[in-house]
């Protein structure tokens, strides 16, 4: 299974060097949300890879490895689970505002 909003979100937004562009992991997924076609889908996607419920582990590696994702969420004290859960709620909630 893919998941091409999550997939872009981590390759272009969240690469390793993320913490050059944005202040912070929220101002990347603001910029994906406010500016990428496939944004709305971002929610759908954390959707089905939680639902698949692999280990944290395998899921920390899965994000961090395959996809790419240089944000470690346990440097803010979340594991992976929790913080893809408050990006799926945060662009559910900006996408919301921009339906207006």
């Amino acid at each position: 299974m893919t998941y091409p909003a999550l997939e872009l979100l981590v390759q272009a937004y969240l690469t390793i060097d993320w913490v050059d562009e944005y202040e912070d992991v929220w101002e990347a997924v603001d910029d994906f949300v406010a500016n990428e076609p496939v944004a709305p889908d971002l929610p759908d996607d954390i959707t089905r890879l939680l639902a698949a419920k692999p280990a944290e582990d395998e899921l920390t590696a899965f994000v961090t490895d395959e996809l790419g994702c240089g944000y470690p969420p346990d440097e803010d004290g979340l594991t992976t689970t929790e913080w893809l859960t408050l990006v799926r709620r945060r662009a559910e909630a900006e996408l919301a505002e921009q339906d207006g």
